[in-house]
């Protein structure tokens, strides 16, 4: 019997870096550089909603035909959840400055902080799924606060990662299978972030 191998089930982690200006990553976040979501500290992901990684697509007519088709490139938007991201990660994550009175900027500097990005499923095989972009930027997304009754109402962190290419003929963008034998995972974690894993 074919083993399973495709498809995407659920969402395992997301883990998260800061790059400094010369495109290392900032070894004081996380651990060693690279945060990692947990479902204790963190409450897990609760999505990742990959949208525009399609082409976009323009027909080009002559003579009342359609006679070529032109594409574009791919726009992807990442929108993540967590059910509750530990402050001070999230906080420099979008950028966010720390005042002198302990409080954090509310609308931060996205564009002051470059952040890679591996958000990870899993195949239908239970193989993990990667799905990596070297740099982009996180924005916030609205807080719609309500009043608990009974039952409580909470609020899950949002925030929506915008990727930008990394340089000449580079996308910053990758899936990987750890079910595909050709798949190097240490090659995908120095690419996505430096040479840690």
């Amino acid at each position: 019997m074919a083993r399973k191998d495709g498809g995407t089930v659920g969402i395992k982690t997301a883990k998260f870096a800061l790059l400094r200006d010369d495109g290392t990553i900032d070894p004081t976040f996380g651990d060693n550089g690279v945060y990692t979501v947990t479902s204790d500290k963190d409450g897990g992901m609760t999505t990742a909603n990959i949208s525009g990684l399609g082409q976009s697509v323009q027909r080009v007519w002559g003579n009342n035909q359609n006679v070529e088709t032109s594409y574009g490139k791919a726009q992807p938007s990442i929108s993540l959840g967590s059910n509750f991201l530990s402050k001070d990660i999230k906080n420099r994550l979008l950028g966010r400055k720390k005042q002198d009175n302990g409080a954090w900027s509310l609308e931060g500097d996205p564009q002051s902080t470059l952040v890679a990005l591996d958000v990870v499923s899993s195949d239908s095989g239970n193989n993990d799924v990667h799905f990596g972009f070297k740099k982009g930027y996180l924005t916030t997304g609205d807080v719609n606060l309500q009043t608990s009754n009974e039952n409580q109402s909470r609020q899950a962190d949002s925030m929506t990662y915008t990727p930008i290419n990394s340089g000449d003929d580079d996308d910053g963008m990758e899936i990987g299978w750890t079910g595909d034998t050709s798949f190097d995972i240490n090659k995908f974690f120095e690419r996505y972030f430096s040479e840690l894993r």
